[in-house]
C-alpha cells in the first residue's frame, strides 16, 4: 500500500546485500503509463495482422509462469551436479519458457486480413499460419509484442544503497 506521492520499494544492494527502502514517485510511473501506447495493427507486406494487448490476469499468469520456471533453474538445477543431466534440464527449461511465449505471442493475434481481403479470426487457423507460414509473420507478431512489454514496464529507478554507496537500478 501507498500513502502520498510515494510508493515504498525495498531493494537488496548486490555488491554488499543491505536492504533499502526507497520512495518511488507515483505520478512518475503513471506518466509513462500515460505516454504508453499500443500497435493494434502491423503490416507485413500486403497482410495486415490485428493484435491485442494482454489482459491483467494473462500477465500475471504469464509473469508467475515464467517466474517459476526460472526459479527451478536457480534452485533445482544449481544441486545436479552431473554436467550432462543439468544441461539437459536447464534445456528443457528453456524450451519450457519458449513454448510459453510463443504461446502468448499466438494469442494476441485476432485476425489476420490477406491481400485478396479475406480475413481469418479462427485462433487454430491463425495458429497454423504463424507456425507454418512464413517466419517473418511469427518475427513481426513477436517484435510488436517485446515492443508492448518495453513501453509498458514499469520504469527503472536509480537509487544508492544506504551503506557502500553503490548505485543500482529498481
Amino acid at each position: 500500500a501507498s500513502y502520498g506521492d510515494t510508493m515504498n520499494i525495498t531493494a537488496q544492494c548486490a555488491k554488499c546485500k543491505n536492504e533499502d527502502t526507497f520512495g518511488v514517485e507515483i505520478q512518475a510511473i503513471l506518466d509513462h503509463f500515460t505516454k504508453s501506447t499500443f500497435e493494434s495493427d502491423i503490416r507485413v507486406e500486403d497482410f495486415l495482422l490485428r493484435l491485442r494487448p494482454l489482459s491483467l490476469i494473462e500477465l500475471t499468469t504469464v509473469q508467475q509462469r515464467t517466474t517459476a520456471i526460472q526459479r527451478q533453474a536457480v534452485q533445482y538445477v544449481e544441486q545436479i551436479v552431473d554436467t550432462d543431466e543439468k544441461q539437459a534440464k536447464l534445456n528443457a527449461l528453456y524450451d519450457e519458457i519458449n513454448s510459453l511465449q510463443t504461446d502468448v505471442i499466438y494469442s494476441i493475434v485476432t485476425e489476420i486480413t490477406t491481400p485478396d481481403g479475406e480475413k481469418e479470426i479462427h485462433h487454430k487457423f491463425i495458429v497454423d499460419f504463424l507456425e507454418n507460414g512464413d517466419p517473418k509473420f511469427f518475427k513481426a507478431v513477436k517484435t510488436a509484442y517485446d515492443k508492448f512489454n518495453e513501453s509498458w514496464a514499469i520504469p527503472a529507478s536509480t537509487v544508492a544503497c544506504s551503506e557502500c554507496k553503490t548505485q543500482y537500478q529498481i
